[in-house]
């Protein structure tokens, strides 16, 4: 069996992240995201006309669409109670996060307002809506496991095959179908406000793969292709007309295979992930508190005052990779509640649920060694991650005994971390420091943060929005540069 006797400087640098959370906590990140188990996906289903497929298609987009417009994505709820539950058992775990997260097992449910929970409760929607008329349908619609933010230059898209570790962070639901010879796929992606994907390989009708969804201040476009691979490949262009800022974002799923263990993996991997959102999918405007959206701690919400609709910024959206993130950005002391009332009911929040929420995410932000651990542990599953993916990509793992036999063994995490216990500290730590001179930066272009007190600034459309006014149009101009900020520090002396 090989193991990894050679790797490139780069590989070494994210190599020896890992090493040092294990000389320091006496366990490694092997264990801390279930195993994925894939199988066969079951199928395809069989339609005889293309009108039977494109009635199928309505009913589905049916369903889809009342869900959508019908529920508010969370991703918060579940880091609050991670907090909780971490705190209530200090006593066991000595405040060590790994250790408390090596063995936590998170609730999967259908409750559960993220992609998780609302892929489940969708495909009970959908199983419910078509079993009269297609008994089996349950067996034909299946988990699919993605990443929403993939860099354009991953090879995720390219390999010949899926394998690997991979710590997916994103679960959507597919459809394997076949009309006169001609295969397609279903793809529903509930945390995203596009309608239903139809991808033909052949690329010729019904097929449909490329959406635009406008909102009042906001354009969603979503292009959509299916890879010779199995991948589903989708990139996402936002045009927002408050911030005249344009985003791109790009993804995949596998369809090839079903990811059976999709849920217990997503779930427990969006428990460590530094970006949190409340998306409240409404008609009329940009999807609040969306972690896609112009501002660093906050957005901006429309709420009715003396007869017209105001847009005001919000301070509400918590990116704990930020190393600026202090309890000024989501203090309460400059909150009326009776705003925060208004604001709950556009995020279809129960009365004070809303003002809950943000005292408890003040609370865990001042939690200054909570949020360290929290900032590492995402960092050390992120770098075996792609430990994971450059070795299943290699020939190293072309030619090894795993391959040989099939797949299926622990060879990649044993590789790892043979490497990485050979290395002396001072190996390490002298590695850390080149490494933190090369890649220290990163940049992008967003809001500055803002206290409370600031929570009045409106923001406009300049055709749309009748109660613009010179000097709030300077403002906002000003409110834009361009921010760097660092890799957050592992404190090496």
């Amino acid at each position: 069996m090989k193991t990894w006797t050679s790797l490139s400087i780069v590989d070494t640098y994210w190599a020896i992240f890992g090493f040092l959370w294990v000389q320091c906590n006496e366990y490694t990140e092997a264990h801390f995201i279930p195993k994925p188990q894939w199988s066969p996906v079951h199928g395809p289903l069989v339609f005889n006309t293309t009108d039977e497929l494109v009635n199928f298609r309505d009913r589905l987009v049916n369903v889809h669409n009342l869900l959508t417009n019908n529920v508010t994505y969370n991703s918060v709820n579940s880091l609050i109670s991670l907090y909780q539950d971490f705190k209530t058992s200090q006593h066991i775990h000595h405040g060590d996060l790994g250790q408390f997260y090596l063995h936590y097992k998170p609730v999967v449910s259908d409750d559960h307002m993220n992609c998780v929970g609302l892929t489940i409760r969708l495909r009970k929607q959908l199983v419910k809506e078509l079993h009269n008329d297609f008994p089996d349908i349950d067996k034909y619609l299946f988990y699919s496991a993605g990443e929403s933010r993939v860099k354009e230059n991953n090879d995720l898209f390219t390999r010949p095959s899926l394998r690997g570790d991979e710590k997916w962070r994103h679960v959507a639901l597919a459809l394997h179908f076949i009309i006169k010879d001609r295969p397609g796929y279903f793809f529903l992606d509930q945390s995203f406000n596009a309608p239903v994907v139809t991808l033909m390989k052949d690329k010729e009708y019904p097929h449909q793969a490329n959406f635009s969804v406008p909102y009042k201040y906001n354009k969603d476009d979503y292009l959509y292709s299916l890879s010779d691979n199995g991948f589903v490949n989708f990139t996402r262009y936002s045009l927002d007309f408050l911030s005249v800022d344009s985003r791109k974002t790009t993804g995949g799923f596998y369809l090839r295979q079903a990811h059976d263990s999709i849920l217990d993996v997503t779930e427990k991997r969006a428990l460590v992930k530094q970006k949190r959102s409340i998306v409240s999918r409404l008609p009329s405007m940009r999807r609040p508190l969306d972690i896609d959206l112009l501002l660093n701690n906050g957005t901006v919400l429309e709420f009715f005052e003396e007869g017209k609709y105001f847009p005001h910024f919000v301070a509400g959206k918590i990116d704990l990779a930020k190393t600026n993130l202090y309890a000024a950005n989501l203090g309460l002391d400059c909150i009326l509640e009776e705003k925060l009332a208004r604001w709950s009911i556009t995020l279809k929040f129960p009365p004070n649920g809303f003002f809950s929420l943000l005292r408890t995410l003040s609370q865990m932000a001042q939690d200054s060694h909570f949020i360290s651990q929290l900032r590492r542990l995402d960092n050390i599953i992120n770098v075996q991650s792609m430990r994971n993916s450059s070795y299943y990509a290699s020939p190293e793992y072309t030619d090894s005994e795993e391959q040989q036999l099939g797949g299926g063994t622990d060879v990649v995490y044993e590789n790892f971390i043979q490497y990485i216990n050979q290395l002396t500290s001072k190996e390490v730590l002298d590695m850390w420091r080149n490494y933190r001179q090369v890649v220290t930066v990163k940049k992008g272009s967003t809001m500055p943060d803002f206290p409370w007190s600031e929570q009045t600034y409106m923001k406009h459309h300049p055709t749309d929005y009748p109660n613009q006014t010179t000097t709030i149009r300077n403002t906002i101009e000003k409110l834009r540069p361009t921010f760097n900020y660092e890799v957050p520090d592992l404190d090496l002396k």
